[in-house]
């Protein structure tokens, strides 16, 4: 894994640090900075994110993992663990960001019919030169639903829905989110599997319903929405990787170099 400096985010704040794809994290003790601390508050990286921790107990692979809990009996509306912006180089085309995430039965707790609470990702789009934006959230919520934040109607979107999604609580769950910038309306493709690696879901869709110009993708992310009291939260975090998909032709470019390879090993 690459050690890169992260930069926390909460919200909206603005983006200062870009980074080459693909960039990973496991939110280990050994990365720079060391997601090490048990109280965010005393890590100048965690700065205003009381809602997050650090935990051992559950984890899919390394020490640790991060957990969004309560501050007290509150969970911020939005926080996120922002890592960093992606440079102009690579932040079109196809974006593929992954990540497991495993939910607890006691994240009901805070109720399975709010509007305004999902676990997953959030990104940022620009296009025609950076003009006009947009930021969405993409996740689940405590009901099965699988949802789309709209930042312009302030409002989530159901995509679809995760049939018995109570059985699929208390266990690793792998999100693969694809944003596609060369659809002109922004197309997104959304896959979830269980545990056993089978799928549960899978939904695509564009995000804007107009088509626009050069578009690219800003940032994605983690995050956790809530809006309520009760606690805890009860969502882990683990294994978050970032990459650009190739493109068809240099997938076949890749290929034909791939074959001439065995070729000439045969000879």
């Amino acid at each position: 894994m690459r050690n890169i400096a992260l930069l926390t985010m909460v919200g909206m704040s603005a983006l200062s640090l870009a980074v080459n794809l693909p960039y990973s994290t496991s939110f280990e003790t050994t990365e720079v900075p060391a997601w090490g601390s048990p109280n965010p508050a005393t890590n100048s990286d965690w700065n205003g994110l009381n809602n997050w921790r650090v935990s051992t107990t559950q984890k899919f692979s390394g020490s640790q993992a991060l957990y969004a809990t309560t501050n007290g009996t509150t969970l911020l509306p939005s926080t996120t663990i922002q890592p960093t912006s992606f440079p102009s180089s690579q932040n079109q085309g196809q974006i593929r960001t992954n990540m497991k995430m495993f939910m607890e039965s006691s994240a009901g707790s805070f109720g399975t019919t709010s509007t305004n609470n999902v676990h997953g990702f959030r990104s940022r789009m620009t296009w025609n030169n950076g003009i006009s934006s947009r930021s969405i959230r993409t996740g689940i919520q405590n009901n099965g639903n699988v949802v789309m934040w709209n930042d312009s109607s302030f409002t989530y979107a159901t995509i679809g829905t995760i049939s018995n999604f109570s059985t699929y609580r208390n266990q690793w769950l792998d999100l693969t989110l694809i944003l596609d910038t060369t659809n002109p309306s922004i197309g997104y493709n959304l896959t979830i599997k269980d545990s056993a690696n089978s799928q549960i879901f899978a939904g695509t869709g564009n995000i804007l319903t107009t088509t626009v110009s050069g578009a690219r993708i800003d940032f994605t992310s983690v995050v956790a929405v809530a809006n309520g009291t009760g606690g805890p939260m009860g969502a882990y975090y683990d294994n978050f990787n970032v990459e650009a998909v190739p493109e068809p032709a240099t997938l076949t470019v890749l290929g034909l170099g791939a074959a001439s390879l065995v070729r000439r090993r045969k000879k």
